[in-house]
């Protein structure tokens, strides 16, 4: 069946090039998820065909390198035959999906000669893709608008694809490409597979990302069925896993929401956990593929890995498993008891952070208590009632002890409460499942209670995963209903940029820089992230245009210090200074997604100002105005 499907995708593309042309092909959906499945699964027949390992494990992590690989080399052919990286990336996905399509070949017909059945392999593969494909429906049925964009982390990250596609850039972190990152957390691993999905082969990136949030958790599936299956050895029980492990929408952690770069470490270190009994030349070297998936995300799941070789493997018997469960315990009191009483990681250590930041990122007791029990809701019962009986009982199961320890340690750098805490709930779902499902899979009764309970787990989680997504995307509701970060009024900014492309960086309010920069390829100031004085500095120049007020916007922090900008006045910032919005100057996540309020009228000291600085007005619609 797998080589049907394979086939038949295969020639739809080649009856639409030959009807439609190569441009169709940026704007179709199937083309763009095929494009999006083989790049991210790619690694996993490299790892099979041509280094004759597991489909998922530690070397199907390490293929993913290819990605990086290939782009070096495509560098380095551009380099000597002198053209740019826009003429030659296109072939690198190209090339991608044709060696994607001769290795499942290879899979299918040389396996057997090695023992190696791929049949039954690919039967697996479709026992696990199967709760994704459950998800993604559900999730595309009842949760998302079509085409809808709500994670601005695509919009930033995509910058740096643009950079390197459009520019020939070339950056081994992403601030050295795109001035979007306030820190260097990552990397650029991330950005080259992105690129290969969007950018470089030039498909629409609003529907690929769509197409990609719908995808992500199929690919997912793969490696923690693979884990579920090591522990439980039953397809069902891994089965169950997988459901709920995907059905925990982890706020600020996006395990299995959104392909970016937190989600593609875990991702990786799944693959890793999945290998049983690393040797610590496995660990040095997963330890280095991780950090460099992501600094911060990349060292939490190493140390989870190196807590497991140091630990975990060398509990010996029933006792040092007690005093285990026993210390993770107290430890865990201590932190949350701690954080009740005022101690935080954030307001301690990083002042000059939260500073830039505008506020802190964190929410404090009870809120983040609160925020935390929603990420399982009322499984958490159930959960407590696994870790005190694997507590009190004989049976030493590993996996269970693996989960309470991810768990906790997640739960613990949590409460510590450094910047975007959230994000070290990361992995929750699928830990937090092995728990559970070890747990009623080991319970003494017969089969009809134990489907009884599994059912009334998926439906909570279901539930729970439902308003938590809902509850996720207001701040992407826009003012007509439409769930998205990208909004129509936009669409005209983003056509006149292609249409007439500058130089001259683009000054206006964050969010429109935000959507300038990652659509059009336009430097920005900053974007988003747009410093608070400069914030300031643009608003009061705004609302009272003037030589004192000008020369305070071009003193502001990161303002070019050239004469090279222009400024964009918006429906946000004619909203912003009409009814003295001016919360987006304090926060610098503080965002205005609507920009439906018209521009009656542009102030006529504005134009006389900007005349004075040999800037003229260019209405582009009733939401933009451009002084150039």
């Amino acid at each position: 069946m797998a080589i049907t499907i394979n086939i038949g995708a295969i020639s739809y593309f080649i009856f639409s090039l030959i009807t439609e042309g190569f441009n169709s092909f940026g704007n179709n959906y199937i083309f763009i998820g095929y494009i999006i499945f083989t790049t991210l699964t790619l690694p996993n027949l490299i790892s099979k065909v041509i280094f004759r390992s597991r489909i998922v494990g530690i070397t199907s992590a390490f293929c993913y390198l290819y990605y990086p690989a290939i782009f070096l080399i495509s560098v380095a052919i551009s380099k000597a035959i002198g053209i740019s990286l826009s003429e030659i990336l296109p072939f690198g996905t190209i090339f991608n999906v044709i060696l994607w399509n001769i290795l499942f070949m290879l899979f299918i017909l040389l396996d057997e000669k090695r023992g190696d059945y791929s049949e039954e392999i690919i039967k697996n593969l479709l026992s696990a893709m199967f709760p994704g494909i459950l998800v993604s429906l559900f999730t595309a049925i009842f949760i998302r608008d079509v085409n809808s964009v709500v994670a601005l982390d695509y919009l930033q990250h995509l910058t740096v694809a643009n950079k390197i596609f459009y520019n020939d850039m070339i950056c081994l972190l992403p601030g050295q490409c795109s001035n979007l990152f306030l820190q260097e957390g990552y990397t650029t691993f991330y950005h080259i597979i992105l690129g290969f999905q969007t950018t470089f082969i030039q498909t629409d990136s609003v529907k690929t990302f769509y197409v990609m949030d719908l995808i992500l958790p199929v690919i997912a599936s793969i490696p923690i069925y693979y884990i579920f299956k090591k522990y439980t050895a039953n397809t069902m029980w891994s089965q169950l896993g997988v459901l709920l492990s995907l059905l925990v929408f982890v706020m600020g952690g996006y395990d299995f929401i959104f392909f970016i770069p937190q989600t593609f470490a875990l991702l990786l270190f799944l693959m890793i956990f999945k290998d049983k009994d690393l040797n610590i030349w496995q660990l040095i070297l997963s330890t280095l593929l991780l950090v460099g998936s992501h600094f911060i995300i990349g060292t939490f799941l190493s140390g989870l890995l190196w807590a497991k070789f140091l630990i975990i493997d060398n509990l010996k018997n029933r006792k040092e498993v007690k005093i285990y469960y026993l210390i993770l315990l107290l430890s865990l009191f201590f932190f949350v008891l701690a954080n009740i009483a005022g101690f935080s990681v954030e307001k301690l250590i990083q002042g000059d952070s939260v500073k830039v930041i505008g506020s802190l990122t964190n929410p404090y007791f009870p809120h983040n208590l609160e925020t935390y029990l929603k990420i399982l809701g009322p499984s958490w019962i159930i959960i407590v009632l696994a870790y005190f009986t694997n507590l009190f009982e004989r049976d030493n199961n590993k996996s269970s002890i693996i989960s309470a320890t991810f768990i906790i340690i997640g739960t613990i750098c949590y409460f510590l409460a450094p910047t975007y805490a959230n994000k070290f709930t990361i992995g929750i779902g699928v830990f937090s499942s092995i728990l559970l499902i070890s747990f009623i899979s080991n319970l003494n009764w017969k089969f009809f209670p134990k489907l009884l309970i599994s059912i009334s787990l998926a439906g909570i989680y279901l539930v729970n995963f439902y308003v938590q997504y809902n509850s996720y995307l207001t701040f992407y509701t826009q003012s007509d209903g439409t769930v998205s970060a990208i909004t129509k009024e936009d669409q005209a900014i983003v056509t006149y940029l292609k249409e007439n492309p500058t130089n001259k960086m683009i000054i206006s309010d964050p969010y429109t820089q935000l959507v300038v920069a990652s659509l059009t390829n336009t430097d920005t100031l900053e974007a988003q992230y747009m410093q608070l004085d400069t914030r300031t500095n643009l608003y009061e120049y705004l609302k009272n245009p003037a030589i004192e007020t000008y020369e305070n916007l071009l003193t502001s922090t990161s303002f070019p210090s050239d004469d090279n900008f222009c400024i964009l006045f918006t429906s946000r910032l004619y909203k912003s200074i009409h009814y003295e919005d001016t919360a987006w100057m304090y926060n610098i996540y503080s965002l205005n997604i609507n920009n439906t309020e018209k521009i009656e009228k542009v102030s006529d000291e504005l134009i006389k100002d900007q005349l004075r600085t040999k800037r003229k007005p260019v209405y582009i619609s009733d939401n933009f105005v451009l002084f150039k």
